[in-house]
């Protein structure tokens, strides 16, 4: 049981350190496009302007010099499911 235990904390602190590192990769990415390259290719405009009713009410807020402005807030959960190579489903 204790074996268990020690394993389950392993795995677990595998899970925390993958989902750091992913997090680290899409921010790193985020800001890469959006600070160095002024790129909106995740398309957010898409998801921004679908809060406004009309696209005059959009255009007035000029995404596209404000977006290279951006921050982001990236949260990443991930679980191991199976320690194996393959998964068949």
């Amino acid at each position: 049981m204790i074996l268990i235990q020690m394993i389950l904390q392993k795995i677990n602190g595998l899970e925390l350190a993958i989902d750091a590192y992913i997090q680290e990769m899409v921010l790193s990415f985020l800001y890469k496009i959006s600070h160095e390259y002024s790129i909106d290719i995740c398309n957010f405009q898409n998801k921004i302007s679908a809060h406004y009713f009309t696209l005059e009410d959009f255009q007035k807020i000029h995404w596209n010099e404000i977006y290279p402005d951006s921050y982001f807030d990236v949260s990443v959960t991930g679980k191991i499911e199976n320690s194996g190579i393959f998964s068949r489903e």
